[in-house]
């Protein structure tokens, strides 16, 4: 049976704790990382009608996008709403995580759940760059050098666009003289050795840079392993906020809007009164995303989609650019499906129920 911990610290293989914004609060929120886990419900956020789901499925663990406690407590009161959730979860022993901006942020989160709700192609991060690369350079004996690489490349390193194990190294002669207490995989004490060696250089993004460097370690013969890490300023592509694409071909605004409605299961959206006759290129951010209407009109998109558009947002729009706003909940709820998949390839000690629980507090009459 797999515990609360090993659950949370799998979930930071979909979208580390690094990648939230400063405003966030993501990971292991309430709860013990010791708790053993027999049932576990995936919701989008947490509610009373979510807990008492949880209760009704006997789960110990709720997952979440929005995270439960946002701001930090200076108390637990009852008479206030989410602090009465948070008194709940305690009382009945559930623990509860949270993939917020972190899972907005990555390549293969919110925004790529929303590109294949909308059918577009050619995904790309609209706004990239918030991780930083690194370049890891390591010194490796050359009878260890294809054990060490593939340890490294297994961990994530050497990952460029649509390229992976991706590498440079160069054969030369490195020296060492073991010293008292040293225990050298080759040589003697107070001799001095050379050896055969090769140098590996690879891109590693920073989300992945400890388990890269753990498994570079592990595989490597020497007691002592030459390396060193260089941040690079290299924009990486792979994280970012928002995201943009491309309709498999051009189609008329009103049709465009249409697609959108369907897609997401929407009866009505917001759209600027100013925009193109005629859409290809789409820009989008699920959720609260006006902050990156300077990007999309940049990106040359013809319009860009995301929720809680303000009024005077919409007259950023013009004949060559449209904003539709089709909702914060709607363009993020289907994050909750890929959370729920990537724990079931992983685990089978554990169940995992997909919430049934609407919980966007907002109706339309």
């Amino acid at each position: 049976m797999e515990t609360v911990g090993n659950i949370a610290k799998y979930l930071e293989t979909f979208a580390t704790n690094d990648l939230s914004e400063d405003y966030d609060n993501t990971g292991l929120l309430i709860g013990d990382p010791g708790q053993e886990v027999k049932n576990a419900l995936i919701a989008f956020e947490i509610t009373h009608e979510v807990i008492q789901e949880a209760l009704s499925f006997d789960c110990q663990l709720i997952i979440t996008h929005h995270p439960l406690i946002f701001k930090p407590l200076k108390k637990i009161n009852r008479q206030i709403e989410d602090q009465r959730l948070v008194a709940d979860l305690i009382r009945h022993g559930i623990s509860h995580i949270a993939l917020h901006t972190n899972a907005d942020n990555i390549v293969h989160g919110v925004n790529k759940q929303l590109a294949k709700k909308l059918g577009l192609q050619d995904f790309k991060i609209l706004k990239p760059g918030k991780d930083r690369l690194y370049s890891v350079v390591v010194f490796i004996p050359e009878e260890a050098f294809k054990r060490v690489e593939a340890a490294m490349f297994e961990a994530g390193a050497g990952h460029i666009g649509n390229y992976s194990h991706c590498g440079y190294s160069l054969s030369g002669t490195g020296s060492f003289l073991p010293l008292e207490n040293a225990k050298p995989a080759i040589g003697e004490i107070h001799r001095l050795e050379r050896v055969n060696e090769r140098r590996l250089e690879v891109i590693v993004p920073g989300r992945k840079l400890r388990q890269v460097i753990a498994a570079m370690l592990e595989a490597h013969p020497y007691e002592e392993v030459a390396h060193f890490v260089i941040p690079l300023q290299n924009i990486d592509p792979e994280s970012g906020a928002g995201g943009i694409g491309q309709l498999p071909e051009p189609m008329d605004y009103e049709d465009f809007a249409h697609v959108v409605k369907q897609a997401l299961g929407l009866e009505f959206i917001r759209s600027s009164k100013q925009h193109p006759a005629v859409v290809k290129k789409v820009a989008f951010c699920g959720g609260s995303g006006a902050f990156l209407i300077p990007d999309a009109r940049k990106s040359g998109a013809d319009v860009f989609i995301t929720g809680d558009v303000k009024y005077h947002d919409f007259f950023l729009a013009d004949s060559s650019f449209g904003i539709i706003d089709a909702g914060h909940y709607e363009t993020e709820i289907m994050i909750i499906n890929e959370f729920a998949e990537f724990l079931k390839k992983k685990f089978n000690t554990f169940a995992v129920q997909i919430s049934n629980v609407k919980t966007n507090p907002i109706i339309t009459l």
